[in-house]
């Protein structure tokens, strides 16, 4: 039993958050689903191998992100999930995350660095240190009714208090906007082991990502105003190859909106 569950935890979510500074006293909101199912792993050599059960994983998750001011923007992130996998189930909270985002660039928006704390909850036995630099290059807006574009890039090293070994995690997207209305993106996210790369997983349900894996995950997503101040957004996403982690296909739904302003 033990063992299913560290199967049904051998894909993180995603790393990032976003790159974007809000304006003092701005104060934003998302929420959503993300679900998805595997049947197939790499092992430890990156050979793709048949799971003993099929395994999904519904989390609801919700984000929020305050202006301090001009020069700081803090945020804080949880999650609730339902894992299963055969007859396996399990649920709880998830990681919660509390962290601080800065301007690398004085005069412009979407460059940034970022510290957050991971707090360990009913199903992590894991806390860490996450630090991040983003950089985002273009412009999203719309202008004279032309399709705008730009991408981002982006970077998190994972500092973990205990036996989980250390990892670095990078991002590269790219965003079409026809309109200010409609938004599509297409990013990959890789992920790194950086020490203990022969260390197999921790079967155990309280030692998420306590284990070395590297990923490489392709995410596509479209994003719509459905009112004044909310924005609905789906995402697909498969990991593309790996090594000693779940070959993971997944979607989600999203709702945000800019709350105060």
């Amino acid at each position: 039993m033990n063992a299913c569950l560290a199967l049904l935890l051998t894909l993180p979510a995603s790393a990032f958050a976003s790159n974007w500074m809000r304006s003092e006293d701005e104060l934003y909101f998302k929420a959503g689903f993300d679900y998805d199912t595997t049947s197939e792993r790499w092992d430890q050599d990156g050979e793709l191998t048949d799971m003993s059960c099929t395994a999904s994983n519904l989390a609801h998750n919700q984000s929020y992100e305050y202006g301090l001011s001009y020069y700081r923007t803090v945020f804080g992130t949880f999650e609730y999930m339902d894992r299963r996998c055969g007859d396996v189930t399990d649920s709880g909270l998830g990681n919660l995350s509390f962290g601080m985002r800065g301007r690398l660039n004085l005069y412009r928006n979407g460059r940034t660095w970022e510290t957050a704390l991971i707090m360990p909850s009913d199903h992590s036995g894991l806390h860490g240190l996450r630090l991040g630099a983003f950089g985002s290059f273009g412009d999203i807006h719309t202008i004279r009714n032309e399709a705008a574009t730009n991408f981002e890039l982006g970077a998190n090293l994972y500092l973990w208090e205990g036996t989980a070994p250390e990892q670095l995690a990078s991002y590269i997207k790219f965003n079409i906007a026809p309109s200010d209305e409609r938004r599509f993106f297409t990013a990959l996210e890789g992920d790194y082991a950086l020490v203990d790369r022969d260390k197999a997983y921790d079967a155990t349900i309280n030692q998420v990502e306590n284990y070395g894996y590297d990923r490489l995950n392709l995410r596509i997503g479209y994003s719509q105003k459905v009112s004044l101040n909310w924005r609905m957004s789906i995402e697909a996403t498969s990991v593309l190859m790996g090594r000693n982690v779940s070959k993971t296909n997944g979607v989600s739904l999203s709702f945000s909106s800019i709350l105060v302003d």
